[in-house]
């Protein structure tokens, strides 16, 4: 499957971000693994895969692994954790340094 990047129509580089939630999202991405729950949290969003679907749409990957385990009706359920590949983790830290060079908008 192709993912789509959003680029820039006049440079044709993948979009800045600039979204608080993208931003703490990435911030909590860089601390490791987080699940979609730790993630919601972080960003101060109740969907948090929305925001990952941004960061995607701006060239981030940020697999998703799936666990086994069980729910509180001891069903099995496959929980997710969101994670930096080594690129995203460059870029991640290289967005974040520039935001806050920048400082608030």
């Amino acid at each position: 499957m192709t993912r789509q990047v959003e680029k820039s129509p006049t440079t044709g580089h993948a979009l800045a971000v600039k979204n608080p939630r993208q931003l703490r999202a990435l911030r909590a991405l860089l601390a490791g693994p987080v699940s979609r729950e730790q993630l919601d949290r972080a960003t101060g969003a109740s969907n948090s895969p929305n925001v990952v679907r941004h960061l995607r749409g701006k060239g981030f990957e940020i697999p998703c692994t799936h666990t086994e385990a069980t729910d509180l009706d001891g069903k099995p359920c496959h929980p997710g954790a969101y994670s930096l590949t080594d690129a995203d983790r460059a870029r991640a830290l290289a967005v974040l340094s520039k935001d806050a060079q920048e400082g608030p908008q």
